[in-house]
């Protein structure tokens, strides 16, 4: 292992208890080509308060000049997240004024109730959960206020239904998810999304209570995200998986969840994304082989831009010959329907 991929392992393991700062008595010591790339991977990696962090703590050593290239990008990162919490903050009173429940999810969230220090934990947007029949009225609820659809929208009741997010930006240009479930495609079906509703945790925000989800769901929803996302996932989603699950999690719950989601395939997929030597922490997680049908999935889910079409067909699939699927089909008909034509096209 090179010296700057051992420095990366560093900042994704730091603080964490028998962590790579505990395993190795020798920190890597970077050059300054070896500091440069170190420095613009925690940039790419959204973890430069870790490795600021971690070089203050002697577990990465590097040139003075890198220090203060963090430290910079460190000042650009703590400024956007103050911005990005004020957003937090008029988005959250928009909805709840309107009477829609919400819970904050990721990065704020996350910054905010699992770590040691905000600073540990970038984010670059706001992600919400709402109810699926809430998810096109909060969509227009934003609208009045000059928060614009990213993307034309498919339908209400693709929205309500089989959705995973509706994506808007604010006037500023900042990027707001207001999310339905947490995944697409076959686990958009498989996981309920009521169960990501209770229970309800509090994170104080600027003096405001928000509501957002307990450890455990946080961590689930994590797995999920990092099994079944990019097949490189960034070094702060990484690290959210060893933050959560430490020793005080239930992880007994945490494993209810998955399995009541189906979802231990990807939470097992999303382990073995950590470098061997963090991997020991999530071992309770099991070590079963996926199915090939499983695998069929996840290999789709990890594809840049993913199938969208091919996803929902697979989503169709799993909800089966019943009304479950009736209903299905018809939210998803407007993605299928524009496929259909172009076939018959191709075909005549």
């Amino acid at each position: 292992m090179s010296a700057v991929d051992r420095a990366r392992t560093a900042v994704v393991g730091h603080g964490v208890v028998d962590g790579p700062s505990d395993r190795d008595p020798e920190p890597p010591v970077l050059d300054d080509p070896g500091a440069d790339r170190f420095v613009a991977g925690a940039v790419a990696d959204r973890v430069v308060g870790l490795a600021l962090a971690a070089v203050d703590a002697g577990a990465v050593v590097v040139p003075p000049a890198a220090v203060e290239r963090l430290a910079s990008a460190q000042r650009e990162s703590a400024g956007v997240a103050l911005v990005l919490e004020a957003e937090l903050l008029r988005v959250a009173a928009l909805l709840t004024g309107a009477g829609i429940d919400l819970r904050v999810l990721k990065g704020p969230a996350l910054a905010h109730t699992a770590y040691p220090d905000p600073a540990w934990r970038e984010f670059g947007d706001v992600d919400l959960l709402v109810r699926g029949p809430d998810l096109p009225r909060a969509a227009d609820v934003l609208a009045v206020s000059g928060y614009e659809r990213a993307f034309r929208p498919v339908g209400r009741r693709y929205e309500t239904e089989v959705a995973k997010s509706v994506t808007l930006r604010s006037p500023r240009g900042w990027e707001i998810d207001l999310h339905r479930t947490v995944a697409t495609g076959p686990w958009g079906v498989l996981v309920d999304p009521d169960s990501l509703w209770s229970p309800r945790a509090d994170l104080e925000l600027g003096g405001v209570d928000l509501p957002t989800l307990p450890p455990e769901l946080h961590l689930a929803h994590a797995l999920v995200h990092v099994g079944l996302g990019s097949p490189t996932p960034r070094g702060s989603n990484l690290r959210d998986l060893l933050q959560l699950g430490d020793g005080t999690v239930d992880r007994a719950e945490v494993l209810r969840l998955l399995r009541s989601w189906s979802a231990l395939a990807p939470a097992r997929e999303a382990r073995g994304f950590l470098p061997p030597e963090l991997r020991s922490g999530l071992d309770w997680l099991g070590h079963g082989e996926p199915t090939r049908r499983e695998r069929r999935w996840m290999a789709l889910h990890r594809r840049s831009p993913q199938p969208f079409r091919r996803l929902t067909i697979e989503g169709l699939v799993v909800a089966g010959p019943s009304r479950r699927s009736l209903r299905y089909l018809r939210a998803v008909a407007p993605l299928l329907l524009p496929a259909a034509a172009q076939g018959r096209a191709r075909r005549g």
